[in-house]
């Protein structure tokens, strides 16, 4: 009878040597997305330290949606993912090196994935609407592999848990949200006493805004909390901080990147909880919570490969590993990791160690991201990693990223288009030193800026062309504007007044627009133009003040035969900073021959006449010029203005033909032609008839011109000048 009882022990403790070692779990989380007939597909991620016991085929998770206690999954996928290492001698830790040993935390471990599809082949289907506490999936084995952070861990129930949440109470019968997921796996092993980061980089296919914390771990049910943490720990600060290790910079949790950052120079696994957070329109839509095992220990004499930062400060120097981009712009930059270690051979020549390296991100391209990128355009490497394999070399190792973005990479909000939307990427680097390969994580932001706003473009000329249509001209943007819809015209009666839509003028690169006469009539309008404001977005700009076309009216100076009084309206009621705009004014006849009469730069011209009972016309344009080169932008014509003169007779002629004053004149004469142009000779003369001063000058219609009295002795004296209409005598007085 003794002897079968001691038979009987040895027997029971072989078959419980399995769970001395316990079942290791190391992390997971609890996913779900839609499928294509609205029904729910459930997804298990379980990371098991292999020195445990092997996972079964099937797992279940437990929920409190009514109806519904249990889901059912069936594993459809299980990899070691412990990393590879080559350098001889060879010493690889991984599953199959470890396995069932008991030998926690080695660095060695296995993703095993379950998923609904195949006990569920058309999706889990869910109805009503979560009450406002949630619906709960959550999943429990046994037990944790020995964590530093909290004793005993090994003895503890592993409990994960995700929550779905209701939505502007809408009914979950057709899925309309996918829950976040995970891009990158568990750090494996990191070196102590480095600046390490490491983020489990999530997505959202929904683009819903994601929110990363920390959270506590829990055991056997939804509401038991694990609290024993080791003295120094708490779920918030998982990993070593001042408060164990004076040196060690305690690992904060970047809520909109998920980055984690932290530098501890104490080795041990540490367990986490991270939980991500999903947004839709301001309103939490789902909560996934995922545990990582964080396994720090010392690499020694060997470092990680180093990736160098690739974006430049101000002051020209590669220090930065974000840059900010308008949408829009082609983004290229190469990606260079290098390490010049050798491997620890004991004997025979030295050997290189090989670097590894890939990139995860949410807008990474096929084969980095099987189903593509979040929102294509997708992010190129050129060569390319894929889920199953790294760009790797010999001291260095290059790739280019390339990524053309646009309007699609900018965040939608409850209040419109997002300011700005960083995107993350996060670089994995490591050798393949025995046994322990060297790791280290590097970030790479790209922040696609919506910030920048694009000013209306101004008017630069309003012509009213022969037919008396107006032609509209505006300041072409140049700029990459992905969200352009067109420019906007629209027309009103006053500068201030009220504008009212009129055209929409589609193409980017056109700035004229043509309105016909029968639109807009004989008079005088003001137009404005505008168009998006934003990079991306649909909100106008600010139009600038209105411009107008050129109105003039003419009449007959009173009381002054042959003189007419041209007057025009302001074109601009805005300034253009660097551009000069002068009137010229044109006179036709009535044979419809023009002539170039005058240029100002004022809105008012007088033309002088010798036309008797005929018909003349006036127009005026405005050239728009660049103050430094004086190239013509483009002109503004005004209407036609036609009008019978009666003109001065020829007796009064030669009188009209210029003023001379002041009269008493001090220091000099004014000669204002009015009819007369050319070289003119002027002569003064005493009334004893000697001359006391002769010049040439240049006369202009319209343009006064001087004469210096120099030397010249109070008195009374003759003026007289022959011009090209004839001569002129003039009496003057010279009184100093």
């Amino acid at each position: 009878m003794m002897k079968k009882s001691i038979v009987l022990v040895i027997t029971l403790w072989v078959g419980l040597s399995g769970s001395v070692f316990g079942a290791g779990f190391a992390g997971g989380e609890i996913t779900w997305r839609c499928a294509p007939n609205g029904n729910y597909r459930f997804t298990l991620t379980l990371y098991r330290d292999c020195a445990g016991q092997p996972f079964p085929n099937q797992q279940e998770l437990v929920t409190n949606v009514p109806g519904m206690s249990t889901i059912a999954l069936h594993r459809v996928s299980a990899h070691d993912i412990s990393l590879e290492c080559s350098c001889p001698p060879m010493n690889q830790v991984d599953c199959q090196s470890v396995g069932g040993t008991g030998v926690f935390n080695s660095g060695a471990v296995q993703k095993l994935v379950y998923n609904s599809d195949s006990l569920f082949p058309h999706g889990v289907s869910l109805t009503g609407v979560p009450p406002a506490t949630g619906w709960y999936f959550a999943f429990s084995g046994c037990c944790r592999a020995p964590s530093t952070n909290i004793p005993n861990s090994d003895t503890k129930e592993f409990f994960l848990r995700s929550w779905m949440y209701p939505y502007q109470q809408t009914a979950v019968d057709n899925c309309f949200d996918s829950s976040p997921e995970f891009l990158e796996r568990p750090a494996g092993v990191l070196c102590t006493g480095l600046d390490n980061i490491w983020s489990p980089m999530a997505k959202d296919v929904d683009g819903d805004s994601l929110v990363y914390s920390w959270a506590s771990p829990l055991q056997n049910s939804i509401s038991d909390v694990i609290t024993n943490y080791a003295t120094g720990y708490s779920y918030q600060s998982p990993l070593p901080g001042p408060a164990v290790d004076p040196v060690s910079v305690a690992a904060v949790l970047n809520p909109q990147s998920g980055l984690i950052e932290f530098n501890t120079g104490i080795s041990g696994a540490f367990l986490t909880v991270i939980k991500v957070s999903s947004y839709r329109n301001g309103e939490l839509i789902a909560e996934v919570f995922r545990e990582v095992q964080f396994l720090l220990k010392s690499c020694g004499l060997n470092t990680p490969p180093v990736h160098n930062p690739v974006f430049q400060n101000p002051q020209g120097q590669y220090t930065l590993r974000t840059c900010t981009i308008p949408a829009g712009e082609m983004l290229s930059f190469a990606i260079s990791v290098t390490n010049f270690q050798y491997c620890q051979t004991s004997s025979g020549p030295p050997v290189p160690q090989t670097i590894a390296f890939n990139m995860t991100g949410a807008q990474l391209a096929a084969p980095m991201n099987p189903g593509g990128c979040l929102n294509p355009p997708c992010v190129t490497l050129t060569p390319a990693p894929t889920p199953t394999s790294n760009i790797t070399g010999t001291f260095g190792a290059q790739t280019t990223f390339q990524w053309q973005t646009t309007c699609d990479h900018i965040a939608q909000t409850s209040t419109g288009t997002a300011d700005y939307s960083p995107h993350h990427f996060l670089l994995k680097a490591y050798d393949n030193a025995c046994s322990i390969p060297s790791l280290r994580y590097y970030p790479i932001t790209v922040v696609i800026d919506n910030n920048t706003t694009v000013p209306a473009p101004p008017i630069l000329c309003v012509s009213r062309l022969e037919n008396n249509d107006l032609r509209i001209t505006w300041e072409k943007v140049t700029q990459e504007f992905p969200s352009f819809t067109g420019y906007y015209i629209s027309r009103g009666s006053s500068p201030t007044g009220s504008f009212t839509p009129f055209d929409t003028v589609p193409n980017i690169n056109q700035n004229t627009l043509v309105i016909p006469a029968s639109s807009v009539g004989s008079g005088q309008h003001y137009f404005q133009v505008t168009m998006n404001k934003r990079i991306c977005g649909y909100e106008l700009a600010t139009p600038e003040p209105a411009a107008s076309n050129i109105h003039l009216n003419a009449s007959l100076v009173a009381g002054q035969p042959g003189l007419v009084d041209l007057q025009w309206n302001t074109l601009f009621q805005h300034s253009l900073p660097g551009i000069i705009q002068r009137y010229r004014v044109y006179r036709g006849d009535w044979a419809g021959i023009w002539q170039h009469v005058g240029t100002t730069m004022v809105n008012h011209f007088t033309d002088t006449l010798i036309f008797q009972n005929q018909t003349v016309q006036y127009r005026v344009e405005a050239e728009l010029q660049i103050l430094n080169t004086h190239e013509i932008i483009c002109s503004s014509r005004s209407n036609t203005v036609s009008m019978l003169l009666t003109g001065i007779s020829e007796a009064e002629q030669p009188k009209r033909m210029i003023k001379v004053y002041p009269n008493p004149a001090q220091n000099q004469l004014t000669l204002l032609p009015y009819l007369a142009g050319g070289m003119a000779t002027v002569k003064l003369y005493t009334y004893s008839g000697a001359i006391v001063l002769q010049r040439e000058v240049l006369l202009q219609p319209g343009s006064p011109s001087t004469l210096e009295l120099t030397g010249i002795t109070d008195g009374l004296y003759l003026l007289h000048l022959e011009t090209d209409k004839g001569s002129v005598t003039e009496k003057i007085q010279v009184i100093r």
